[in-house]
């Protein structure tokens, strides 16, 4: 007998590999009958928003096994479920090119500006308005801060050494560097 149903298995024509088509959602026939028209809509139109499916299956009382089902046979029958436009506005959005760094600055220098004009009692929003009057420091500036400062330390090191025989003119460079160490050591506080 294993004989035969090995020739009765051999005998049968194999499918392509494709799977069943999932079953069709059936609590109800009226529910059967509302998924079938939402479904030959669909495919009468080529495609459906996703939205508008999720509208239309929401209303029926069906399980989310069962509309996820509707979704796969929709895929299945060549019907585009699209994204909402509302989605697709956004990504238009997101692909325009980004503001230039000049323009991004002045807008942000006179959203300065009309917020200091304003007059409050607050003390949140007048800190914020004391704090923004200094623009903040780019990596650069703060560097070049850093070494105007460390420069400023070292004239002040070398002046203060007593065993240092310093000229009248190396002691007025060393005076400068230590006042612009002081400025830049300000300028970096107020703009932090």
């Amino acid at each position: 007998m294993s004989e035969d149903r090995a020739t009765v298995e051999k005998e049968q024509p194999v499918e392509a590999a494709q799977p069943p088509p999932p079953p069709m959602p059936a609590p109800t026939g009226t529910t059967q009958e509302e998924v079938t028209k939402i479904m030959l809509g669909a495919k009468a139109e080529g495609s459906i928003s996703a939205a508008d499916l999720a509208e239309k299956l929401a209303v029926l009382d069906i399980t989310t096994d069962d509309t996820d089902a509707v979704y796969q046979r929709l895929v299945e029958m060549g019907v585009d479920i699209v994204e909402d436009e509302a989605i697709l506005e956004e990504e238009e959005e997101e692909e325009e090119p980004a503001p230039d760094a000049d323009e991004e600055r002045a807008r942000a220098r006179r959203e300065v500006e009309m917020a200091l004009k304003a007059p409050t009692n607050d003390p949140v929003r007048m800190y914020l308005k004391e704090i923004g009057r200094v623009s903040l420091l780019t990596a650069q500036e703060e560097v070049s801060l850093a070494k105007r400062i460390e420069a400023g330390v070292f004239a002040t090191e070398e002046l203060a050494d007593p065993a240092a025989k310093l000229t009248e003119a190396r002691v007025n460079e060393l005076r400068w560097l230590e006042f612009d160490g002081d400025r830049a050591k300000r300028h970096l506080v107020e703009a932090n």
